[in-house]
């Protein structure tokens, strides 16, 4: 009797231990799918035709107010030029706060956003951002995150791309274009322009 007792009891225990085990593996593959497509769902918003064109007209607005604070002009330009730029803000607040709360594949953001993410800080919110204003601290969070999780040589090129746009757009050329940047196409855009793919 002892040993049908304790043969019931291991097999309840094998049960419990296998449903249990088996729940832990669906969580756990359930939780990375969903990461996933958090995180394509973002690139596939970014690289929409509708925040595509919002990027360019943002840019075009800030490349036309260049040196002035977004307080600046949140407060004196039209409402609708600065929506574009509220856009762009709000886009990036939203992946810092997935990132943050671990709701997206974090190996794949520096290779989907990364470039983008330096571009528009250097190009734009860098020194942009009211010191007063809670979002910058976002995004400040949101660059060392991605500067810590890129590889040294990504994060490298990514800024040397986005220095030289700064540069021929302070020059008054086209964003992003290349006109003597090492390795960049000769009529074509560089790498790391705010709209490039």
């Amino acid at each position: 009797m002892n040993d049908e007792i304790l043969i019931a009891i291991t097999g309840a225990a094998s049960g419990l231990i296998g449903t249990i085990v088996g729940a832990v593996v669906s969580w756990y593959s359930s939780e990375r799918r969903s990461k996933i497509q958090n995180t394509v769902d973002l690139h596939r918003e970014w690289q929409s035709d509708d925040m595509t064109a919002i990027r360019q007209k943002a840019d075009r607005f800030l490349r036309d107010n260049a040196g002035r604070q977004l307080l600046q002009l949140e407060l004196d330009a039209d409402p609708a030029a600065y929506a574009n730029v509220q856009s762009i803000l709000n886009f990036f607040h939203r992946l810092w706060m997935l990132l943050k709360h671990k709701q997206l594949t974090n190996y794949l953001v520096p290779e989907l956003f990364g470039n983008y993410i330096v571009w528009w800080n250097v190009n734009c919110f860098e020194a942009g951002i009211p010191s007063k204003w809670v979002i910058r601290q976002d995004w400040l969070s949101l660059y060392a995150w991605l500067e810590a999780n890129s590889s040294a040589e990504s994060f490298r090129q990514w800024k040397d791309n986005a220095a030289f746009a700064k540069r021929n757009r302070e020059a008054g050329g086209l964003p992003g274009a290349a006109v003597a940047q090492p390795g960049a196409l000769a009529d074509g855009p560089a790498p790391g322009g705010p709209w490039l793919s």
